[in-house]
């Protein structure tokens, strides 16, 4: 994401602030110690990284960096996940992408999006998994990563158990009422059958696809949210901050070389 005017305006003004307070700091100084230094005499006995740093932690230099190095934790995550730091780049730009365009904010993306991927979601999968698990937590209230956890869990153990309905029902996701459409059976029935270990994760799979696809009861429910007033200022401040991100991949070395 490029740099932003507003965005320059606002770092430039934040540094003059930061020096504006490093002046008063050395006239203090000079006060108590009884000395004459000048500013400009103070600013040349610092080194070059770390005078520009002094004026980039300010303000926001400090959400760039933090952002900025937010992303790259994820990044490196998805490597070590994914073994493939091209998959990597593509799955992270996908779900920067679906973040932009949802309530819901990067962190919340990557942390559920991360747990999929954790518990063996396919990495050509995870991303529309977490679009559909979005739209139920959208629509239901529930966390994200909640649902990502119990979904991926369901995975690992390749069945569903009566703990996992329970989950979902007191999330008021209605998995009961999807597997039996899909089981083609009577909801009555469902829980026995779970219980009998006769319903896998795929019926889950299917169960969820049932709720999310066009015509189901959840579908789009992150695209209708994200036109109402907190959704839009939700996508607004997302969107902010990975503008700052893209500044802080600036900083960063600075700041990386300013601790060597």
């Amino acid at each position: 994401m490029e740099l932003t005017d507003e965005l320059k305006v606002l770092v430039e003004a934040e540094v003059g602030k930061a020096l504006q307070e490093f002046e008063r700091l050395i006239k203090k100084l000079d006060e108590g110690k009884k000395k004459t230094a000048s500013l400009g005499d103070a600013l040349d006995k610092l080194s070059g990284p770390s005078t520009v740093l002094a004026g980039a932690l300010a303000g926001a230099g400090v959400a760039a960096i933090k952002f900025a190095g937010n992303l790259e934790q994820t990044q490196l995550a998805l490597e070590v996940l994914l073994g493939d730091a091209q998959k990597a780049t593509q799955i992270k730009d996908e779900w920067t992408q679906l973040a932009a365009a949802t309530p819901f904010d990067s962190a919340d993306i990557d942390e559920a999006g991360k747990k999929l991927l954790a518990f063996d979601i396919e990495a050509n999968k995870v991303t529309e998994t977490l679009r559909r698990i979005g739209d139920i937590s959208a629509a239901t209230g529930s966390s994200i990563s909640d649902i990502a956890d119990i979904y991926g869990k369901a995975k690992v153990q390749g069945r569903l158990f009566a703990e996992d309905i329970n989950q979902f029902q007191g999330r008021g996701i209605p998995v009961l009422q999807s597997l039996a459409k899909v089981l083609g059976v009577a909801e009555t029935e469902v829980r026995d059958l779970v219980s009998e270990g006769k319903v896998g994760f795929p019926e889950l799979e299917q169960a969820f696809n049932l709720m999310t696809d066009e015509g189901g009861r959840f579908n789009g429910m992150m695209e209708k949210l994200s036109t109402s007033t907190l959704g839009k200022f939700n996508s607004m401040v997302d969107n902010a901050q990975l503008t700052l991100a893209s500044f802080g991949d600036i900083l960063l070395p600075i700041a990386n070389g300013s601790r060597a």
